[in-house]
């Protein structure tokens, strides 16, 4: 592989891999493509090992050009795993195709670095796959963060017929049809083994047999669309995909991603709708049923990129409608005490509204304000601040419009109260107020988190610890925190002390308790997250910075 930097496979006392231990070829191979999502993949890894412990099989991490330090922390973390550098991010299907060339197992396993694996799915898609020899690719069940079935773990190919009942809405009003609910097979029983058109490549297992006869992924496709490709040529050869849901994993959806930004991931998404279309649907289609998908195609393209456009201008036109009722209710009380308006001609007028919303912008641009923290009511308070100071300066300077400073201060001070206002209003709909923190575990990791939490503690309040379901009863406080209960106490704890968020720092959780949480509905707890492997600082400005892994829970907003 020219230009690939390959890491040695290193001994390691409690490595996994069977292979190196006896000299033969391994039965699976687990390829994990990364890029710049190293808290993840210490994650996967690790969940990965696990479920490799009663397999002959290897794990093989492609690092896409990382620049987080992902390649570095395998290399440290995981010597019992191997690892290819790649100098550029290859994509997709370049990475993984990577990958594949220097697997050497009899199955090869796709697999996201941002999932949970269950220890037994790797056993379950070995097993199924030696038992139906048939069958050329197969995947498992995926699960989202808050307990829900993700039904892109099996799919139909998006035909002419099956693309228009999506695009008109038919498919999600008659979710149990055959006909309409082609695309996702949304009237499968999701707990079934069955032959699928295709399974997600974020978790897929394909015979070693059916590379060599169908080749590796199609590099055309950068990101989206290979693992549907791919599943295609498996079909058209003779060989059936399927999906296999006691083979299981939890995917943090969209975290592999993240890092890429939302206009690219959205052009790939419909590039590679085109490019599926044209190479798999177009030669066996009309020209006019070709043109009306293609056009489909851009149509949602566009649609897509609007309502994103409107979504991310919600709150930046409710604050600049704050803005404009502060100045008109400012004029107003003012025109009481018998002041008048100044006779400003129209393109004065334009430079009075171009001096209080380019102040606005200007503030809340410096305060990050539109961002993760829009709803952040300091952080907007800040921006109205910052936003007054600026016009005050920009009417000073501009001798044309020598405005009043009585009006411009009093119009900033009603625009802080009102922008301060609406968020928390939105964020009383949304969330509960505050109440306090859990933590989960006694162990070593519990008290490591706890020890690097920052010393002012104003921006965070931990209520106290809940003992691990293997955690010793004797262990009555952690690192001057009180142990208030066990396991089974949990939710009592969390409906009585109203916490509204649980950090999970117990070393031996089982993702199916956490989702047992969720499931069960109520307002608490509000938030779930994990403290993974490796974290060595939580100094960040903000609770919502520090590098802890959120499960995502769904939760109310209108927003």
């Amino acid at each position: 592989m020219d230009g690939v930097e390959t890491a040695v496979v290193v001994p390691h006392w409690e490595a996994l891999i069977v292979a190196e231990k006896t000299g033969t070829s391994p039965d699976l191979t687990v390829l994990v493509l990364s890029y710049n999502v190293r808290t993840y993949l210490a994650l996967a890894l690790r969940t990965a090992l696990a479920a490799c412990r009663s397999l002959n099989a290897e794990v093989l991490v492609v690092d896409n050009a990382s620049a987080d330090g992902s390649a570095e922390m395998v290399e440290s973390d995981f010597p019992q795993v191997r690892l290819v550098r790649s100098p550029k991010n290859l994509g997709f299907s370049g990475g993984n195709n990577l990958g594949i060339k220097a697997a050497r197992g009899r199955y090869v396993l796709l697999l996201n670095p941002d999932v949970l694996v269950h220890p037994n799915a790797f056993a379950a898609l070995v097993s199924y796959l030696d038992a139906h020899p048939e069958v050329g690719a197969a995947g498992g069940r995926i699960i989202n963060p808050d307990g829900t079935s993700d039904p892109g773990a099996r799919r139909g190919f998006p035909s002419a017929s099956a693309a228009f009942y999506r695009m008109v809405g038919l498919s999600y009003i008659f979710p149990h049809s055959p006909r309409f609910a082609r695309y996702n097979m949304l009237y499968l029983d999701e707990s079934r083994e069955t032959e699928v058109d295709a399974v997600s490549g974020c978790f897929m297992c394909v015979r070693r047999e059916v590379v060599e006869a169908v080749g590796g992924l199609d590099e055309a496709f950068f990101m989206y669309g290979e693992d549907l490709d791919w599943c295609y040529r498996i079909r058209s050869a003779g060989w059936k995909v399927a999906y296999v849901p006691g083979a299981e994993i939890v995917h943090f959806k969209g975290e592999s991603t993240r890092s890429l930004p939302r206009a690219r991931q959205l052009y790939e998404f419909h590039r590679a709708m085109h490019i599926f279309v044209r190479k798999h649907i177009a030669p066996k289609r009309s020209w006019p049923v070709i043109t009306l998908i293609e056009i489909g195609i851009f149509l949602r393209g566009v649609g897509v990129s609007v309502w994103r456009l409107v979504q991310a201008a919600l709150v930046p036109a409710m604050d600049l409608a704050a803005l404009a009722l502060g100045f008109a209710l400012t004029v107003a009380a003012r025109m009481q005490t018998g002041w008048v308006l100044p006779p400003f001609s129209a393109r004065e007028w334009s430079l009075v509204v171009a001096a209080f919303a380019g102040s606005g912008i200007l503030g809340a641009v410096s305060a990050g304000l539109y961002g993760r923290r829009r709803f952040d009511v300091r952080r907007a308070l800040l921006a109205t601040a910052i936003g007054a100071v600026s016009c005050v300066v920009a009417i000073f300077f501009i001798k044309t419009i020598n405005f009043s400073r009585i009006v411009t201060g009093s119009t900033w001070l009603l625009t802080g109260v009102f922008v301060a206002s609406w968020r928390w209003l939105a964020l009383r709909r949304t969330v509960p107020p505050e109440a306090g923190w859990l933590v989960l575990g006694c162990g070593e990791k519990a008290k490591r988190f706890l020890r690097m939490l920052p010393s002012d503690r104003r921006t965070f309040r931990i209520i106290g610890v809940v003992r691990g379901r293997d955690d010793p009863q004797e262990c009555a406080s952690v690192e001057g925190y009180p142990v208030l209960g066990d396991m089974a106490d949990l939710p009592l704890l969390l409906r009585s002390l109203k916490a509204d968020d649980l950090i999970v720092a117990w070393e031996h959780y089982q993702y199916s308790d956490l989702l047992s949480l969720t499931r069960r509905g109520g307002r608490y707890p509000r938030r779930i997250r994990l403290v993974p492997d490796g974290v060595v600082s939580m100094e960040a400005e903000s609770p919502e910075d520090w590098p802890l892994i959120d499960l995502h829970l769904r939760r109310r907003t209108w927003l």
